[in-house]
């Protein structure tokens, strides 16, 4: 006893050791020529590593770019400030899924006890982005649920609108997309702020609301009873619809089913992520219940759906198709034959767990090496059971199929749509995808760690191409819809969705009207 008992204070005493180190770490100026280096290190290992690199930006421009910067860098900076230096040319690049990560604070565990017994500061709040503004989209703490809907115009003095042009800069797209950026700043912002600022116990926030103005001081209150209770609840909740795959922090299931009018004639099948967790088994018995109500219409809801597994989309368009044989994307290219032995796995397991994973992790590694070929002058990875022509399932659904998007349709989303879209099988309505129509770089990804500042960078190492049957989609833009749609707001004085509104009401209408 007494030695598990010292075993445990030794850990603890390790790690708060460790989380100092870290700290003091971010805090440390580093000299520019380490700056000089670090900036060098992830343009080499970019170069070496992210497919078509330069597919967007020139490599001159690129590197005229990476040589201001390298001119500017003439002062010494903490890892903190020289994130906000160099995140900005790595979003030159133009992959979405390419994002320099912050440099965060870590807690002890004393720490996250007492914040986890605490309320949150911006954390109470989701947000939405619209011209250039922020707005407070839902509160999580129902006394507070009258800023609901308000502008949130300043942040401890600093405008926000301000704060919202700055971190722009941090937040990679793909190609040239536009309608990605306001999606990703309302989730982001609290990010890239707590990064440059960190947060106390308090914070003094602006609110607008019918031209008059509000002071709100958010506070780390403790917990009540009650909320402590429902965290439990939710705890619970979590534990018993894991098959369901129920998201706690959207408090919704991320694939349901439902039907629109009395008959089951028209059905909404909504799809927050691609998590493949329950979706084999959730499709099968959904499109069998499609398949025995008869219905003759189907609207697929991909707004803000940020992607996840190819393996779940290809299933899911095996329900949809009406192809004899389909074909998803196109064979998956790497940079070089060795590109998937840098990818870093072990980060998805716990460090205890790391050594016995090494043991399965070196003859998987080795597999794929050797599944990788030289075709023409690109490498492709030869076994993805993706790229090969599959038989849709005998109860797919062949009547109307209606898609649902929006600038939040991001990776595996906008590649399902572009799919559908290519091969004419469902009319997508909403607005341009904030994933790339054509292409992307994502998969599996090598995460790099940047000598100096520590900084840590995630690249990904497969070029996914969509298949789409010849047709050209604009370079370096989404997935165009036919109908464009306001796709977040809801009918006056209801709780109804106006996009899936006007859908009904083009259903409604003859053929030939709609």
């Amino acid at each position: 006893m007494k030695k598990r008992l010292s075993l445990v204070l030794l850990t603890a005493m390790l790690s708060c050791t460790s989380v100092q180190k870290h700290n003091s770490r971010l805090d440390t100026p580093l000299e520019p020529f380490q700056l000089h280096q670090d900036v060098e290190y992830a343009l080499e290992q970019l170069e070496k590593l992210h497919p078509e690199l330069y597919g967007y930006t020139p490599k001159e421009t690129f590197y005229f770019k990476k040589d201001s910067l390298i001119e500017t860098l003439n002062r010494p900076l903490t890892p903190r400030e020289f994130y906000f230096r160099l995140a900005p040319l790595i979003t030159e690049v133009r992959q979405g899924h390419l994002q320099l990560q912050p440099a965060q604070r870590r807690s002890t565990i004393k720490e996250s006890k007492a914040l986890k017994n605490k309320k949150g500061l911006l954390s109470e709040f989701s947000y939405q982005v619209k011209d250039g503004r922020i707005y407070i989209k839902a509160v999580k703490d129902p006394s507070l649920a009258h800023y609901n809907q308000s502008e949130l115009t300043q942040i401890e003095g600093k405008s926000a609108s301000e704060l919202l042009q700055s971190y722009s800069r941090l937040v990679s797209r793909d190609g040239y997309n536009t309608t990605f950026l306001p999606y990703a700043l309302a989730r982001r912002w609290p990010v890239y702020y707590t990064a440059e600022h960190s947060l106390n116990d308090s914070l003094q926030l602006t609110l607008k609301r019918n031209d008059s103005l509000q002071q709100l001081t958010l506070v780390r209150a403790p917990k009540t009873p009650q909320d402590l209770k429902e965290d439990q609840q939710e705890k619970k909740k979590k534990a018993a619809e894991k098959t369901r795959d129920y998201n706690p922090l959207t408090k919704s299931y991320n694939r349901t089913l439902e039907y629109l009018d009395a008959d089951r004639k028209v059905a909404l099948l909504k799809i927050r992520s691609f998590s493949y967790r329950g979706a084999r088994s959730f499709y099968k018995s959904s499109f069998q219940e499609l398949k025995d109500n008869r219905t003759e219409h189907l609207i697929l809801d991909l707004r803000n759906n940020l992607g996840g597994s190819l393996a779940e989309i290809h299933d899911l368009y095996s329900y949809v198709s009406l192809e004899q044989r389909f074909k998803l994307i196109e064979p998956i290219e790497l940079n070089s034959r060795s590109s998937l032995l840098h990818s870093s796995y072990q980060r998805l397991f716990p460090k205890v767990l790391r050594p016995v994973m090494w043991t399965f992790y070196i003859p998987y590694r080795l597999g794929s090496y050797l599944l990788v070929r030289k075709h023409q002058d690109r490498y492709v990875f030869s076994s993805t059971y993706w790229t090969y022509p599959k038989k849709p399932k005998k109860t797919a659904y062949t009547k109307s199929l209606y898609v649902l998007v929006n600038g939040s349709s991001f990776s595996a989303a906008s590649t399902l749509a572009s799919k559908l879209q290519s091969a004419g099988r469902a009319e997508i309505l909403g607005e341009e995808t904030g994933g790339a129509a054509n292409w992307a770089v994502a998969g599996q990804y090598a995460v790099k760690q940047l000598p100096h500042s520590r900084l840590l960078l995630p690249i990904g190492l497969m070029k996914v191409t969509s298949y789409t049957h010849g047709k050209e989609h604009r370079k370096g833009h989404g997935v165009d819809p036919d109908l464009n749609l306001p796709t977040d707001s809801l009918l006056p004085g209801t709780s109804r969705d106006a996009a899936v509104d006007r859908i009904l009401k083009r259903i409604s209408r003859p053929k030939t009207q709609r």
